[in-house]
């Protein structure tokens, strides 16, 4: 369907016009009204800007060859205060139909429009093409958007546009607004829809005239050949073959995860609980996941991964990261905890390397500058006084490979420094060291893996984090042809992986929280599995790989045996849930297994 921007915030549809939401109700109803730019035409988009006080809007519209007319609005937050967004609209004012119908099912018609509401639990339920189609005899105005069923919010409004108009008035809202039956009911939700700093929120509508699908198009990327990924993406574990079929099941397990509906829709919960039968923790907040997903796409080839994988990108761009110009917490992926608002290094140590694969492989400018964003961010914050920023070299020195900022070689430079300094004797760290980097002591005490812990203890899960890290790292230009660039670096690993080494129990897992606890990390077992086969393939030891080997087989006896691997075997009130970084891990660790295999 054809659409000709018009005025600032107007676009010309047939039948009528479309108009761009024109104002926000936030916070107690507060109304802001918002001031659109002209628009401007980049490459086969219609773009315009809006600025509505802290919120920065961009719409932009395109004629899908074939399909409808997509319109697409994103919403981002540039204050430090978080805005708690209770309406935006977008308004189709269209010549008066023949009649208006909800198809393909017909569940609610009418033929004089005035009070015609429909809540998103009618759109978003029975078919997926569920629409809007406003008849004009032997025409249609066919209106849709995934929003309903993705967010599980929203309404439509169908009205008089005015007294003496003979027009009608769509009002299509992302959020469910207050909303009535003129002098007989009103309804007003209890919560809006928030919007953090840096956030980022979206609404699409979707248009057609003709009889196609109301979809928005996923365009999968042409697969480079081997020798192009090899070049192009290093950090992937890219064999000749695939020599382990488990990959499978890992993928296939994963899913389980990815959230349905709701704001975090399209990503990946942290767990599952099976006592309670829900998933758990759904703003864990793990860019890896997306970057493991694109790493299998690339293997495979496969369209249907591609489509989780660019959701994942977006939403978690959206969700996840704070994309404001805060001096200190711009560009930093959120935390775990307090629901995605507060800026986290652990959670930001992943993702710099994603978004920059992301946009070599679509050319998106917005994922480049979320890769340098979070990039930024670990130069400012690194080190500091958590064990597993190990992690953090991986993504800092494949940027530096890819820019050449120094910047990052420097910063990867002092966290190994700093991890050769907390490095106990055995080769483990404590999670968390004080100014002398002995074990930090919590006031109170926590509840941790089904104990108290007094003070930080000696987790095999932070060596786990920093041989993936490290390792990785030495794998890419240019620590691959000179790791002495990184003073220590090798001997770190080496330390870190003997002692995992001897700290692993007979079954094949490790201890949690602490080297003497009868708990064993299943939530991490395929993350150690994943570590000791890549150190066993840069070190050449077969005592590493045979380990990797046993927690992965452990793993999947246990997927066999009860369903699942439990977040922390033998303590029985945590045995019922399992975490997702156990199946993305093991994605993983099984690559590293196929590129040891060859």
């Amino acid at each position: 369907m054809h659409v000709t921007p018009a005025d600032p915030g107007e676009l010309v549809i047939p039948r009528g016009v479309l108009q761009l939401p024109q104002r926000l109700v936030v916070d107690d109803d507060r109304a802001i009204d918002i001031a659109w730019s002209d628009w401007e035409t980049v490459e086969d988009r219609h773009v315009a800007h809006g600025i509505a006080e802290a919120l920065r809007l961009m719409a932009r519209v395109s004629d899908q060859q074939g399909g409808p007319a997509a319109c697409n609005i994103e919403m981002l937050n540039m204050g430090e205060a978080p805005i708690e967004l209770r309406e935006l609209a977008w308004t189709l004012i269209v010549e008066k139909p023949t009649g208006i119908a909800v198809d393909p099912d017909d569940v609610a018609r009418s033929s004089d429009p005035w009070d015609f509401n429909l809540a998103w639990e009618t759109l978003a339920c029975g078919s997926d093409e569920r629409h809007l189609c406003v008849e004009y005899g032997d025409s249609v105005l066919r209106i849709g958007s995934p929003d309903f069923r993705t967010f599980g919010d929203g309404l439509i409004r169908c009205e008089p546009h005015a007294y003496g108009d003979s027009r009608i008035r769509i009002s299509w809202h992302r959020v469910e607004p207050h909303w009535d039956y003129h002098g007989l009911f009103s309804t007003r939700p209890l919560n809006g829809l928030w919007i953090n700093e840096g956030q980022t929120r979206s609404a699409t509508i979707l248009m057609a005239c003709e009889d196609v699908p109301l979809e928005r198009r996923v365009t999968c990327p042409a697969r480079p050949d081997t020798d192009a990924i090899a070049r192009t993406f290093p950090l992937m574990l890219l064999a000749e073959g695939r020599c382990d079929e488990r990959v499978g099941r890992a993928v296939d397990t994963a899913e389980r995860y990815r959230v349905r509906q709701g704001e975090y829709a399209d990503l990946y919960a942290g767990g599952y609980d099976f006592r309670n039968g829900r998933q758990i923790e759904l703003h864990v907040c793990r860019a890896e996941y997306g970057e493991f997903l694109l790493h299998e796409y690339l293997r495979r080839g496969d369209a249907d991964l591609w489509r989780r994988v660019i959701a994942y990108a977006e939403r978690f761009q959206q969700t996840a990261v704070n994309r404001s110009a805060h001096r200190q917490r711009g560009g930093a992926v959120r935390g775990r905890y307090g629901d995605n608002q507060t800026a986290h290094p652990i959670r930001s140590m992943r993702g710099a390397a994603f978004f920059w694969d992301m946009a070599e492989l679509v050319g998106r400018s917005d994922f480049r500058e979320t890769a340098l964003g979070i990039a930024d961010y670990l130069v400012r914050t690194f080190p500091w006084h958590n064990a597993r920023q190990g992690a953090a070299v991986r993504d800092l020195m494949y940027l530096h490979d890819r820019t050449g900022d120094e910047r990052y070689l420097d910063a990867s430079i002092r966290i190994v420094e700093r991890l050769s300094r907390a490095q106990r004797t055995s080769g483990g760290w404590y999670e968390y060291w004080d100014e002398d980097f002995e074990a930090f002591e919590y006031d109170p005490p926590n509840h941790h893996g089904g104990q108290w812990t007094a003070a930080s203890t000696l987790k095999p899960e932070m060596a786990s984090y920093n041989v993936n890290g490290m390792v990785d790292a030495m794998r890419i230009e240019p620590l691959r042809s000179r790791a002495d660039l990184i003073p220590g670096i090798e001997e770190v690993v080496r330390r870190a992986a003997d002692w995992l080494l001897e700290v692993q129990r007979p079954e094949g897992g490790w201890p949690f929280p602490a080297p003497d606890s009868r708990g064993i990390y299943g939530y991490g077992l395929t993350l150690d599995a994943a570590a000791m086969i890549k150190a066993g393939i840069h070190f050449q030891n077969d005592a590493y790989l045979a380990s990797g080997r046993r927690a992965l087989d452990y793993a999947f006896d246990l997927l066999d045996t009860i369903g699942h691997v439990p977040a922390v075997i033998g303590v029985e009130d945590v045995e019922p849930t399992e975490c997702s970084m156990t199946w993305f891990y093991a994605i993983e660790a099984l690559a590293a297994l196929d590129v040891q295999s060859f």
